[in-house]
């Protein structure tokens, strides 16, 4: 049977690094992209008022009628723009998250080492702060011994 190790990324010489002014320029970008399909969003929503299409309900009511449901699909159906703009901006919010999750982690890092190695520096548990047991557990340190 094979084990499975956990996998370990750090940065460093030869490690695997996330570029964080990359991340937050592409995070600048797919934002300004959304902010602008943003105003496109509500560009089309004018449309849909404007009285050139008002008057044709008067002509033409079934004409008018699709155009507008067309419009107003492509705005605010699932597919729509506003639906992209939205995603778009969720997108640029991750990337921003994600760069500061991984400037968190390496300020940490550099404050206190590795994080797996702070981590087995904590104690686990109250057992383990009172030295009846280790971190290891191997050997349990009883008082009384």
């Amino acid at each position: 049977m094979t084990t499975v190790n956990p996998i370990e990324v750090d940065g460093g010489p030869g490690g695997i690094t996330a570029h964080l002014e990359d991340l937050r320029m592409a995070a600048g970008q797919i934002a300004q992209v959304a902010d602008d399909v943003g105003h496109l969003a509500t560009e089309l929503h004018a449309v849909l008022l404007h009285p050139a299409l008002l008057i044709s309900v008067g002509l033409d009511p079934i004409g008018a009628g699709e155009v507008s449901a067309a419009i107003f699909r492509a705005t605010d159906g699932p597919g729509g723009v506003t639906a992209l703009a939205l995603r778009g901006a969720s997108l640029a919010l991750a990337l921003r998250a994600s760069a500061a999750r991984y400037e968190a982690v390496d300020d940490l890092t550099r404050l206190a080492g590795p994080i797996p190695e702070l981590i087995r520096r904590f104690p686990m548990t109250a057992a383990e702060t009172t030295g009846v047991v280790t971190v290891s557990g191997a050997g349990a340190a009883l008082p009384w011994s």
